[in-house]
């Protein structure tokens, strides 16, 4: 069958927009499974035209009726007529949808499944199979009388939810499916007919905008969140969701996982997929203290990166339970190492990884650290509500190794670097006296310094604040990748711009190079990475790196390894620039010599 609707796809696609591809290949599946359903042979003169499916259908119900009317308005019927080939066309779809059969809602549900896989190798959003999977073997836990799917799209976690509660418990749900956009609706009024959902509300609504009527409650409620939902929702307008949130504004994804809670019924789970940084953002904190406080968050799991078309982060699986078996408790599991490639560069859920965080989820003993574990709320609060499972996961293996451990803060001061206004930035180079370091001026743990790049000090506190110094460690404070470097004896006189923070180590407490050496190791990148916060633009603030853990050397032998190092660190920085400077003096001369013969 893949294969089939894959060449009508790509037939299609060839002369159609995206969205028009993906209408008439949803009229062709339902075309076919409704002629198979009714014994009625397709015409082929007649089949992919207005009316042809609503004409076939005999079954007088009116949402149905409706929702293919709608699906038929959908298509531009007329562009169709106008296009020269379009009989050749119809020929070659109505050739290959009579070689498949399609004529029971499984393998309608098949079809669809394929043609949202076409999707999101076209870049357009869906949820991936394997997410699908993931969210209802999970949910299939407790029983559920109505099962809510926000943001439903075609609706197949949901329809997949409500069929696995059937076949589980005998008995299927009422199902609630909302999207914002109508033709989505007309599909899944479809869907649920063709899989028998007769108790079925879809509705046609924007969730960023709060019900004021009365709430209706749900058992299970599953929210896919559109992804890259970075604007802002102000919380001040009277919004009863917010309550609790003090911050002016919060990420839009936020409003979706809150609309959630706000519709769960007294024993009802939801099921929601947010980015990290709704799990680490500083403004939204007082959100995950509620959901925390209130024990009602049940788990965070990590997915493995570039599973949706329209992102390649890793997002996060966050469950809520109104009525938590194992309370006090929060699971904690990460995908990100059970990834199989699809097409198109995009990865998916290993199966294996599926079975494995299925029963960590479920175990009451002892869970291997690097699928999952179950954390003490308490412990969750003492990292500020910060829901990054990779605190209670990586790290905590880490600590282990690396022992007794203390707080940056106990032995350095951190020092973010100066920011510049634009209007400014002319004014400060006349009479410059420094170096300014960006960014790109830190490379392979060596500075770079450039004459393009001076100022001068806009007031005397700056010099005491600003300006680097031997032995202080330099780290990018914004983007994906950490960049550290430490500064040698003798520097040239340079200050940090806002992209960089100093730490400035009390060298009677600890030894620069020490904590340098860590941080370049792959246990420090991950405790680097532990703390950046962000979800497009990654960012390492003061206090997450004053309060980041790093080794407790205890001994003044151990410190004095820290002197070695310094010297073999300097020792490779003259080998390295004496090298450098033989092979531009050894290139120098080769061009003169061509030059020469010439």
């Amino acid at each position: 069958m893949k294969q089939v609707l894959k060449r009508i796809w790509n037939n299609i696609t060839s002369v159609f927009t995206q969205e028009q591809s993906i209408n008439l290949m949803l009229y062709s599946i339902f075309i076919c499974f409704f002629s198979n359903y009714y014994g009625k042979k397709l015409d082929e003169k007649n089949f992919l035209q207005k009316r042809s499916l609503f004409n076939l259908v005999e079954i007088q119900d009116y949402d149905l009726k409706e929702a293919i009317l709608t699906l038929e308005e959908s298509i531009d019927w007329i562009s169709i007529s106008e296009i020269t080939n379009m009989g050749e066309l119809k020929k070659i779809i109505y050739s290959l949808l009579n070689s498949i059969k399609i004529d029971h809602a499984d393998q309608v549900m098949e079809a669809i499944k394929y043609l949202q896989e076409f999707m999101q190798e076209s870049g357009i959003e869906c949820t991936p199979e394997s997410v699908n999977q993931l969210i209802t073997q999970i949910s299939i836990a407790k029983q559920a009388d109505k099962v809510a799917d926000f943001c439903a799209g075609f609706a197949v976690l949901g329809i997949d939810a409500c069929k696995q509660q059937k076949a589980v418990y005998g008995k299927m749900p009422e199902f609630i499916a909302v999207d914002f956009n109508w033709n989505d609706c007309a599909v899944i009024k479809i869907l649920a007919w063709i899989n028998q959902i007769y108790k079925q509300n879809v509705r046609n609504r924007n969730i960023l905008k709060e019900e004021k009527e009365k709430c209706e409650k749900y058992d299970l409620i599953l929210v896919d969140i559109p992804k890259g939902m970075n604007s802002t929702i102000e919380t001040g307008i009277g919004d009863g969701r917010f309550e609790d949130c003090s911050a002016k504004s919060i990420y839009a994804e936020w409003v979706f996982v809150l609309d959630a809670e706000k519709h769960l019924a007294n024993h009802g789970r939801a099921f929601a997929i947010v980015s990290k940084g709704a799990l680490v953002r500083r403004n939204e904190q007082e959100i995950r203290k509620r959901l925390v406080d209130r024990d009602i968050l049940e788990a965070v799991i990590t997915l493995p990166a570039n599973l949706y078309a329209s992102t390649n982060m890793a997002m996060e699986l966050i469950i809520l339970d109104m009525d938590k078996q194992r309370k006090g408790t929060i699971f904690f599991g990460t995908l990100a190492d059970y990834t199989q490639k699809t097409k198109k560069r995009q990865n998916s859920i290993a199966q294996e990884g599926i079975e494995r965080i299925l029963e960590a989820y479920k175990s009451e003993g002892q869970i291997d650290f690097k699928i999952g574990k179950r954390v003490q709320n308490e412990d969750v609060i003492r990292q500020n509500y910060s829901l990054n499972s990779m605190l209670y996961l990586e790290l905590n293996q880490i600590q282990r190794y690396i022992g007794e451990s203390i707080e940056v803060s106990e032995v350095a001061s951190v020092i973010r670097g100066v920011q510049i206004k634009p209007k400014d930035e002319e004014q400060l180079k006349e009479g410059a006296t420094h170096f300014l370091l960006g960014v790109k001026n830190i490379n392979d743990g060596e500075i770079i310094y450039d004459e393009a790049q001076k100022i001068k000090a806009k007031n005397s506190h700056w010099k005491d604040k600003y300006e680097i110094k031997e032995d202080d460690i330099i780290i990018t404070t914004k983007g994906s990748l950490i960049k550290v470097a430490i500064v040698p004896p003798k520097p040239e006189p340079a200050y940090i711009s806002g992209n960089l923070t100093i730490i400035r180590i009390d060298k009677e407490m600890y030894s620069p190079y020490l904590l340098y050496e860590f941080l370049l190791s792959a246990d420090g990148a991950k405790i680097l990475e532990s703390v950046q916060t962000g979800s497009t633009i990654k960012v390492l603030n003061i206090s997450q790196l004053q309060h980041m853990r790093i080794p407790k050397y205890r001994s003044k032998e151990i410190l004095q390894y820290g002197q070695k190092l310094k010297e073999n660190e300097l020792q490779y920085q003259r080998s390295l620039k004496a090298l450098r400077e033989e092979y531009d003096e050894n290139r120098k001369k080769i061009m003169q010599q061509i030059k020469e013969k010439i």
